[in-house]
């Protein structure tokens, strides 16, 4: 999902913060997501550590 640059500025002024924040923990997120993504293709490949704290 795409956030627009108008909802951006409007998250940044409601929540206090600079648009520049704003924009960095989006980046941060779609990071996380694609991590995560890569690391559910390799548990359901089976390439997951044994000693890994979950199942997924």
């Amino acid at each position: 999902e795409r956030i627009d640059h108008s909802r951006r500025r409007r998250i940044a002024k409601g929540s206090g913060v600079e648009r520049q924040d704003v924009n960095r923990l989006l980046s941060q997120f779609k990071d996380m997501q694609k991590m995560m993504g890569q690391f559910s293709q390799m548990a359901k490949k089976g390439k997951m550590p044994k000693n890994m704290p979950f199942d997924m």
